[in-house]
């Protein structure tokens, strides 16, 4: 019997389990099935935890994870967990690392988030949603979050975002250290997830490859992420084949 393929998708704090199953729902990942980690603790540590315990629980099933999707803090995780197994390239076939916020020790992007928690906090996630949504009415990144924050209620959201900006992002030693092909996805005009972080991430990353997505979709939604993501694994894949 084939061994059932499978894609471990992880978001960012803030996010949903849902809004990654929408981000990949129409890019033909390869996969038999997808299976979402939908932590809400904002903690990246227990996230690469969580990978570890997927990976050896499909593995023992004979089933294999041939793919980690990870968004904003999710692509942290990935890329911390790929770094620190020297056996990775046995359990997994390439990482799809979405908007990147920073590398290493929380920096000023993390400084903006823990700013974020704080105005929910203050004003409420309402209140900040619906000035985000009258500043961007035409914006998927506020509507994603619209609809992922009323699923955390205001102290869970603001406790996920204050541990998110503690948590530290893979250091360059750790990227050079990634041996899988990478995607490495960034969005155009996105103060929380710099174009530069993600450029940085693709010249450390040997296998690599970096797909910019618009910030206007043009009336497309995050399922834009995923095709781009897949898409740029596959250059990554087919460059270091060449080499």
């Amino acid at each position: 019997m084939s061994k059932r393929t499978l894609a471990l998708l992880l978001h960012g704090s803030g996010s949903s389990g849902q809004f990654m199953r929408s981000a990949c729902q129409t890019a033909d990942l390869g996969v038999d099935d997808v299976v979402v980690l939908d932590d809400r603790e904002g903690d990246v540590e227990s996230l690469v935890d969580a990978i570890d315990s997927v990976i050896h629980s499909v593995t023992e099933s004979a089933d294999c994870v041939t793919l980690i999707a990870g968004v904003s803090l999710g692509a942290h995780a990935a890329a911390l967990w790929a770094a620190r197994n020297p056996h990775a390239a046995e359990l997994v076939e390439g990482l799809l690392l979405c908007l990147p916020a920073w590398t290493g020790a929380p920096d000023s992007i993390a400084a903006a988030t823990a700013r974020a928690a704080e105005d929910i906090q203050s004003r409420g996630s309402s209140t900040v949603l619906d000035t985000l949504l009258a500043e961007h009415p035409h914006d998927w990144v506020a509507q994603a979050l619209a609809q992922s924050w009323p699923d955390y209620g205001d102290e869970s959201l603001v406790l996920a975002l204050r541990t998110a900006s503690l948590s530290p992002g893979p250091t360059d030693e750790q990227l050079r250290d990634i041996v899988l092909p990478c995607a490495v996805v960034a969005l155009a005009d996105d103060p929380l997830h710099p174009l530069a972080v993600a450029a940085h991430w693709v010249t450390l990353i040997r296998r690599s490859h970096l797909v910019v997505v618009p910030r206007d979709l043009y009336g497309e939604g995050p399922h834009v992420l995923g095709r781009s993501a897949y898409s740029a694994l596959q250059h990554a894949r087919r460059i270091s084949e060449s080499q």
